[in-house]
């Protein structure tokens, strides 16, 4: 470690870590300040670099970085002698040195020429590049759902500050050569990163916040949301229509009205009796809506309950950490004893714990097992009340909402999640409206009640360069634009709200545009998993925009409708038919032509039943499975390999397991990777994890463009081939 006295009787540590990390955080007269993502186990602890040397004013790591500091407290960090990035003395780690006189501190960063900056999540939703704008990272519906405090520069370095608390920035827009990022209340505290490419910035932005947690396959199947005045007859009968007229669809789930008070976020409420028979309020005689669940697993189906919450979940974190905390911290000055010659209720107070909703010796979760036992797999937490700012709210730990206000959805999301898997062993898959850094961990997040629009996919791509994977968004269902992006998202959902917005009930275009998109999703299944399990390991996200797989061409920087999922299929999202191609051969699955991407702006036609373009990149290997009506990991039993060989090396890795349960995490899974070496064929891996059948019991054939015929010679014996020579 390397401690640096600066100016303002300050001192800088910096520490390295065995991965490259660098944390860089100051220290006042009363010590060293610690946030609450560490406080609350959304920051990992790493193993340090042993060696790393720290000598004069420079700490070096044993991977060739270096970060030197200034007595002014500037900083300038190196790779292997080339300097990343420098920040200017015009900063300052904190405005006094202690805690009571602390304004916050100010880091100021010089900017080269054509230097850009990307990251911040889901937080203004008009440009996926930061230069130029400036804003404040902070929760606020309807628009900032997902605003996280990483950025990465194209020069090869990343920052992630932490904090919970609002983060300022202007990047480029005041001074052309300079980001400026400021912090309230709070002494200097980052994480360094330096990368070849923003992946491999993204996988130790991950190491240090949580990689994203691997969600039942069911996840990746359609969502439905139903009208919130549906009843249990019309829940069973919807579900059957939708088998009936064969619309492959896996999740159901329910609005606010399922509940017998509308909107409660109390740990009373209760199944409604009127549109739920079988559980009056009060009753132990819970058969009816156990019953209709039990019909709907039948029929393949898992059911949903909606959410709304202001709870408190500070204390049962701190019940957690065991600090025994059973009332408020409160700093504010005792007044037993002083003398008052009046008592004006007009004078202001500092925050005071006004909460009447939650239970302090309970847990959130507690409350929903019952909801469990009955059927429920999955919740959905509503913005309701919780993304609200509370200026007077004094929290369990002692914190007010200057602290807390970003922190507190990202508390619900985590507590439903653990509750919810210690209770079942079956991993959870609800889904949160908002989130901060580290909320990747706890799949997943809707863009809100902002529709199914351009900006809406903005902020998805902003989510998936922050590493966060499992994103969706409401399905504009009403036109075949709407479709296309919507069952092509990580998640794919239909929200009914109170209109009637139900596949196969809109009329003979949108019906069959529903039916195609919906079977093509289900035949894909293998292919997002599998890229589920690759962010589970990494921090690449499903979605790539393009700024990540092309960091050196401009354009992408501004590209907000055209994207990649995962390395192979490139589509884009309410574009005309004009649209730029990346370099390389592009395969048109619509059409079957192949075209050739120079970067330029071209017109390739869409045709008029689809809603976008599908275009597989050369080198593509999409593991896809025959059609079904509803996802069943035991069912799978062949894979269809859909190839598109190119004049480059290309490889994926085919990931299974039992798709539902937490066993996954100790090994039971299987996991193997199909290499395609041009001029000398196809091979397969060894088979990883502790469950090869998965894999290795599969009969896989190969679907080819253009009726081009192939004959795989794998190196592994026990993976039967077949070959196919129609697309």
């Amino acid at each position: 470690m390397l401690t640096r006295a600066i100016e303002n009787g300050l001192k800088l540590h910096a520490e390295a870590f065995a991965n490259g990390i660098l944390h860089l955080q100051a220290e006042g007269l009363d010590g060293l300040q610690h946030s609450l993502l560490n406080r609350y186990g959304f920051i990992n602890q790493l193993e340090p670099d042993s060696g790393a040397v720290a000598e004069n004013d420079t700490l070096t790591t044993s991977g060739g970085v270096t970060l030197n500091i200034s007595q002014d407290g500037s900083f300038k960090l190196s790779k292997n002698g080339v300097l990343l990035a420098e920040s200017l003395a015009s900063g300052c780690a904190a405005s006094a040195p202690t805690v009571f006189r602390n304004q916050g501190f100010r880091l100021e960063m010089k900017l080269r020429e054509k230097e850009k900056l990307i990251g911040f999540g889901d937080q203004v939703r008009t440009r996926l590049l930061l230069n130029g704008q400036h804003d404040q990272l902070y929760l606020k519906y309807p628009v900032k759902h997902v605003p996280v405090p990483f950025y990465m520069s194209s020069r090869g370095y990343g920052i992630f500050f932490n904090t919970t608390r609002k983060l300022v920035f202007d990047v480029a827009h005041s001074s052309p050569d300079t980001a400026r990022f400021a912090v309230e209340k709070e002494f200097l505290d980052l994480y360094l990163f330096t990368g070849n490419n923003y992946d491999e910035m993204i996988d130790l932005y991950t190491q240090l916040t949580g990689r994203p947690g691997l969600p039942p396959m069911k996840s990746f199947g359609l969502w439905l949301l139903y009208h919130t005045r549906a009843t249990g007859h019309d829940i069973i009968m919807i579900a059957d229509a939708m088998r009936q007229k064969q619309i492959p669809c896996d999740n159901l789930s329910l609005e606010p009205n399922w509940m017998q008070t509308y909107y409660d976020c109390s740990a009373d409420k209760e199944w409604n009796a009127e549109r739920f028979r079988g559980c009056e309020d009060g009753s132990s005689y819970r058969g009816g809506p156990a019953s209709m669940i039990k019909a709907l697993n039948r029929m393949g189906y898992e059911l949903g309950l909606w959410l709304c919450t202001r709870w408190d979940f500070t204390f049962e974190e701190e019940r957690q950490l065991g600090s025994g905390k059973n009332e408020p911290e409160q700093e504010n000055l005792i007044l037993d004893g002083i003398e008052l010659t009046h008592d004006d209720t007009n004078v202001g107070h500092s925050p005071i714990y006004m909460d009447t909703n939650t239970i302090r010796e309970q847990a959130w979760f507690e409350h929903l097992k019952k909801f469990v036992d009955d059927g429920a797999r999955f919740f959905k937490l509503d913005p309701a009340w919780l993304i609200n700012e509370f200026p007077d709210r004094l929290y369990g730990n002692g914190k007010t909402d200057e602290e807390m206000h970003n922190l507190a959805f990202l508390l619900a999301s985590k507590q439903m999640n653990q509750g919810y898997e210690a209770f079942t062993g079956r991993r959870y898959y609800g889904i949160s409206v908002a989130g901060w850094a580290g909320l990747q961990r706890y799949p997943g997040t809707w863009a809100g009640d902002t529709g199914g629009g351009l900006q809406s996919m903005t902020g998805l791509l902003q989510d998936a360069i922050v590493g966060h994977s499992y994103t969706t968004c409401d399905m504009n269902i009403e036109s075949i634009q709407g479709i296309h992006m919507g069952f092509l998202l990580p998640w794919a959902l239909l929200n009914s709200w109170a209109g009637f917005k139900y596949p196969g009930f809109l009329g003979e275009s949108l019906n069959e545009a529903v039916r195609f998109y919906s079977e093509l999703r289900m035949k894909l299944i293998p292919y997002y998993y599998s890229l589920a399990y690759r962010s589970s390991q990494t921090g690449r996200a499903i979605l790539r925009p393009l700024c990540l797989e092309y960091p050196d061409q401009d354009w992408t920087y501004e590209e907000k409708n055209l994207f990649l999922i995962g390395d192979f299929i490139l589509t884009d999202v309410y574009s005309e038919e004009t649209l730029h191609l990346p370099d390389g051969k592009w395969f048109d699955f619509w059409s079957g032509t192949i075209f050739e991407g120079d970067g330029t702006s071209r017109r390739i036609a869409i045709p008029e039943n689809r809603g976008g373009h599908f275009l597989l990149r050369e080198g593509a290997l999409i593991p896809t499975q025959p059609l079904r009506q509803f996802i069943d990991a035991k069912a799978i039993r062949q894979i269809n390999w859909i190839v598109y060989p190119g004049s480059q090396e290309s490889s994926f890795t085919l990931y299974l397991d039992d798709g539902d349960t937490i066993a996954n995490r100790t090994g039971q899974y299987g996991a193997v990777t199909l290499r395609h070496v041009p001029g000398e064929g196809f091979f397969w891996s060894d088979i990883s994890g502790n469950a090869p059948d998965y894999v290795a019991s599969l009969t896989h054939n190969f679907i080819l463009p253009n009726g081009e015929k192939l004959n795989p010679e794998p190196l592994k014996t026990g993976m039967p081939f077949h070959t196919t020579a129609t697309l």
